[in-house]
């Protein structure tokens, strides 16, 4: 085990040595093994003293911290989105006061008095024609009878 130490094995590099070693060679880990030392070394044996310095967890380990990278890599537009995002809306929240949005309100406010000014008329013409249309009907029907 001085071997792999001086090369900064730490116990995850052990661990996928068993896991390589097995998924290679396929052969099963027993449960209890009569020497685990002995199987450790055949492991290590296998490995090979010359490649010591080819941790195995080492490609795990850099992908971890490239995914780390990337995360706060992320993290950190999705801060500067928010933000911008922030900024945005305060820009429009202050629009909405501006002398340009007043200016519109009042114009909508207009138009909309408008046409309610404009649908009453219509709406007076034509009952007054409806009116007079009723009044017509009824002296037109007045004549020579009992009620006429």
């Amino acid at each position: 085990m001085a071997g792999p130490a001086a090369y900064g094995w730490t116990p995850r590099d052990l661990n996928a040595l068993i896991t390589d070693w097995a998924a290679v060679t396929g052969r099963r880990i027993p449960d209890h093994p009569h020497k685990p030392i002995g199987l450790l070394g055949a492991m290590l044996a296998w490995h090979g003293r010359e490649h010591l310095a080819e941790r195995p967890a080492a490609l795990d380990e850099a992908r971890e911290v490239a995914e780390r990278a990337a995360h706060r890599a992320h993290l950190a537009a999705q801060r500067a989105a928010h933000g911008e995002h922030e900024r945005a809306r305060a820009a429009g929240r202050a629009a909405l006061g501006g002398p340009g949005h007043a200016a519109a309100r009042a114009v909508a406010a207009e138009a909309a008095r408008r046409g309610a000014h404009k649908r009453t008329h219509v709406v007076a013409e034509a009952a007054a024609q409806r009116a007079a249309a009723v009044a017509a009907a009824r002296t037109h029907r007045r004549g020579p009878g009992p009620l006429g």
